[in-house]
């Protein structure tokens, strides 16, 4: 995945399918934590967060480690952006995928990190990501604008 963005930062192609693999594991970080009453699985990205959103009443060692693993997936994306965004300053699609890595990384709570980082800060830099696609992506502009009033 990365030799293929590296190697042409500007193919929508490995963008795509990086965003798939994100959500895939995401959801699957999801199944592990949000059974319903019925033994059922729900995929409601905010209800698993707002469930988990107080402490680790519950969870279980194999959740905890799914969750936190992710984490650490998603800074190590993070990290790797940044050194695409260094050599290729005017890639969008760099930007538009480190916006996406940062907010998955923003919707999962502290507690689930197991101190890889902290949504916080997270949050913050998505909000630095979105501005900057605000001018370097006009055509979509008013979609990153929306997203950062969320």
């Amino acid at each position: 995945m990365t030799n293929a963005v590296f190697t042409e930062p500007d193919d929508q192609s490995p963008w795509w399918y990086h965003q798939f693999l994100l959500t895939w594991f995401r959801d699957l970080c999801l199944g592990y934590s949000n059974e319903d009453d019925s033994g059922g699985t729900s995929s409601s990205a905010s209800h698993a967060m707002q469930s988990h959103g107080n402490g680790n009443v519950g969870q279980s060692t194999t959740e905890k480690n799914m969750w936190s693993f992710f984490c650490y997936a998603l800074d190590g994306q993070v990290e790797s952006l940044h050194e695409l965004g260094d050599l290729e300053p005017d890639a969008v699609w760099v930007k538009k995928n480190l916006s996406v890595v940062l907010r998955h990384r923003a919707a999962i709570p502290d507690h689930l990190s197991r101190g890889t980082g902290s949504s916080a800060s997270a949050a913050q830099e998505l909000k630095k990501v979105l501005t900057g696609l605000v001018d370097s992506d006009p055509q979509r502009s008013e979609r990153y604008s929306y997203l950062i009033g969320e």
